[in-house]
């Protein structure tokens, strides 16, 4: 339940945010009708028109800071997990070229970090973080490296891209907690409610005007808060990023 609305698809996550917006509309349209609505529409009859701008480029900037946390966040995200994947590629491709039985163990271990990955830890990493199945195979991944003889050649290249890799899998753990706020949402729904409150009474006199204005108000907000909402959670929902890259990479393909 935590996840919705973020689980649904696009379609109906797109009418959910138009029903929100028109929902809180009609409720100021209706409400200008109602006792003391007609009274408070004629005192702000003097209300200059440029009040109306005013609050609507407040709102529209809080909607455009706030796209571009979550666009960047997810950006963020989409690196993590690619660097994450290049760099358990290159892990393979090390164990490739060791002799068959130590490089056979590394590769057991590789793939059962990806599997611990791409399985549990990709479903619980939103709301619990790391997974012990991952944590111990990435253990084991810098054991079978630790093992190798000082004069190794691959030794070092090894623990190089297993600290990348494991810097690149805490960055993506602390993404996929990464949302909006509730007080970054405060301010963006008080703002569109403050804007479709100022269209409502800027056009107070004329009921179907009022009707029109705020029907193409509530659409704008609507359609914002979809494009919120839909890159919110880079982990979660129909645009979720998926493991496919780290399962990619421990079969040695080129992770993409």
């Amino acid at each position: 339940m935590q996840d919705f609305p973020y689980n649904l698809p696009l379609p109906p996550l797109l009418l959910f945010c138009l029903a929100v917006a028109a929902a809180f509309a009609a409720l100021i349209h209706f409400g200008l009708k109602m006792a003391p609505g007609p009274r408070l529409a004629e005192r702000s009859s003097g209300i200059a028109p440029v009040m109306q701008s005013i609050v609507a480029v407040f709102a529209a900037l809080s909607v455009t800071f706030l796209s571009n946390t979550v666009w960047r966040a997810e950006d963020l995200a989409r690196e993590a997990v690619a660097t994450e994947a290049r760099n358990l590629h290159l892990v393979v491709t090390y164990a490739r070229q060791m002799p068959e039985a130590t490089g056979a163990a590394i590769l057991a271990n590789a793939a059962a970090y990806a599997a611990a990955v791409a399985g549990p830890e990709w479903v619980s990493m939103v709301d619990e973080g790391a997974h012990p199945g991952a944590e111990a195979a990435l253990r084991s991944l810098y054991a079978g490296a630790v093992l190798l003889a000082p004069g190794d050649t691959m030794r070092g290249p090894l623990l190089s891209a297993l600290d990348r890799l494991s810097f690149a899998r805490d960055a993506r753990l602390a993404q996929a907690q990464d949302a909006v706020s509730p007080t970054q949402w405060t301010v963006v729904l008080v703002l569109m409610l403050l804007l479709l409150a100022v269209v409502a009474i800027c056009h107070g006199r004329d009921a179907r005007a009022r009707a029109i204005a705020l029907a193409f108000s509530a659409a704008a907000i609507g359609i914002s808060l979809f494009g919120i909402l839909a890159h919110d959670q880079p982990f979660i929902g129909h645009l979720a990023i998926t493991a496919k890259p780290v399962l990619q990479a421990a079969a040695s393909a080129p992770p993409g």
